[in-house]
């Protein structure tokens, strides 16, 4: 594959939601559904979260992985402090 043809791109873990099968992944940033290299359907996905920086809510306490309540609040899974007014913590 010649990758400078589909720079900007990212690598890591995928694994396909149909056959469970894993692999090392690169493809362009933003593709969404993978091939999967067993199956060969396109529902294989990235194994971590993968999100610009500027896209992101920082808590005060510095942790970044948010909760969606039912309700729909979103809560730090650090701390539980909930969003409000843009600030998390105290």
């Amino acid at each position: 594959m010649d990758l400078d043809s589909r720079r900007p791109h990212l690598s890591g873990p995928a694994r396909c939601v149909g056959c469970q099968h894993k692999w090392s992944a690169v493809a362009p940033i933003g593709e969404v559904a993978l091939t999967c290299p067993s199956c060969g359907a396109d529902k294989g996905g990235r194994m971590a979260m993968v999100v610009p920086k500027e896209a992101v809510w920082t808590c005060n306490c510095g942790n970044v992985f948010m909760l969606v309540r039912v309700d729909g609040m979103v809560v730090c899974a650090n701390c539980g402090i909930s969003k409000h007014e843009g600030t998390y913590c105290e």
